[in-house]
């Protein structure tokens, strides 16, 4: 004898698509429908795409390797119009042509007029970053770069016709390493010709990783200027550090500019028994723009 559904067991299925099985009471949606007849605990087997006008809450915390919501999937690659974001906010009417080829996990597309495609707070505080739709990007504090890469950057770029300025901080030794100091001479330039070519240099900084012994004083300039960017240094210990923008001001120097690629020389008053010192070189760039 075939078992009688409840009225409860009645999925939300579109019209002429439920079935029933006689044999076990069962009433769901017909094969032929994909339709998300509800969404229960555990997992659900509707493949279908899923839309609402409703809002939906997510109040699940997360707990250990697991998070309250996961997409697992991969973003796909196609072209520039159809590599679609796997998470997108789009709201606007025309459509991007322009998506990485090679895939986008999360994307908006904002509408013209808008105030912020995101903005970040903290327990209710003022804005600690935000992008607005014009492209303007504003941080509450400094930005900190840290990574292992010779050379470190920050790109402005004025985005109708991609012109752009480059801050840049650069090591004078390849791997960011410090500059042992020749015994032989009064003079060591640096392995890497840290200062770059048409750009301005805006200050050099260093650390002495290991005392200057026999010599008395230092000075940082290029192989023209011995003092161009330090005058005369004689704390000469470990551990001792110093900002030189001696260039800012053109007085006796060549001033920030430079023009093309070059070395730091560090100049010591007599020939030194030992040293080692760090050197960094922060300077800015820009490019023309493209249109």
């Amino acid at each position: 004898m075939p078992v009688m559904p409840t009225i409860a067991a009645w999925p939300n299925c579109p019209t002429g698509a439920i079935e029933f099985t006689a044999t076990t009471g069962v009433i769901s949606c017909g094969a032929s429908s994909s339709f998300w007849s509800g969404i229960a605990a555990g997992a659900n087997t509707a493949t279908g795409a899923f839309s609402t006008a409703g809002p939906w809450t997510f109040s699940a915390a997360g707990v250990a390797s697991t998070p309250a919501m996961s997409i697992t999937g991969t973003p796909f690659s196609g072209t520039g119009t159809t590599s679609i974001p796997q998470l997108y906010f789009n709201t606007a009417v025309s459509q991007p042509s322009t998506w990485s080829t090679s895939g986008t996990f999360i994307g908006w597309n904002a509408p013209g007029g808008c105030g912020n495609i995101w903005d970040a707070h903290v327990n209710g505080g003022v804005s600690l970053a935000k992008l607005a739709c014009s492209g303007a990007l504003t941080l509450s504090s400094a930005i900190v770069a840290n990574t292992a890469n010779i050379t470190n950057t920050l790109t402005m770029t004025e985005g109708s016709h991609n012109s752009t300025q480059v801050y840049t901080a650069t090591g004078c030794e390849i791997s960011n390493a410090a500059t042992t100091l020749s015994t032989g001479s009064t003079t060591t330039s640096t392995g890497v010709a840290c200062l770059p070519a048409n750009s301005i240099i805006d200050a050099i900084v260093y650390r002495i990783t290991t005392a200057i012994t026999s010599a008395t004083s230092f000075t940082i300039g290029d192989g023209t200027i011995a003092g161009r960017f330090c005058g005369t240094q004689t704390t000469l210990t470990i551990g001792a550090t110093g900002v030189c923008f001696v260039q800012a001001d053109q007085t006796g120097t060549s001033g920030p500019r430079q023009v093309s690629a070059a070395s730091v020389v560090v100049t010591t008053n007599s020939n030194p028994g030992a040293g080692v010192i760090r050197l960094i070189v922060f300077s800015h760039t820009w490019t023309a723009p493209t249109s």
